[in-house]
């Protein structure tokens, strides 16, 4: 029976150490997801930026 108890307590003390694991996998995944919105958000506005470029062009002609 008590080895059961130390059993269990190990395996516990297992489970905790890969939860803390995976949660700082998912951090760095989040991190990783907000630096990605930051590069489309910013490729978004250099985009917008040329399309007005092309349009204030065409306008000109």
């Amino acid at each position: 029976m008590k080895s059961d108890v130390v059993w269990m307590k190990e395996e516990d003390s297992s489970i905790k150490q890969e939860m803390k694991q995976m949660s700082g996998k998912i951090e760095a995944i989040h991190d990783l997801a907000i630096r990605i919105d930051d590069k489309v958000t910013t490729l978004n506005g250099e985009f917008l930026g040329i399309r007005a470029d092309v349009l204030a062009l065409q306008r000109a002609r």
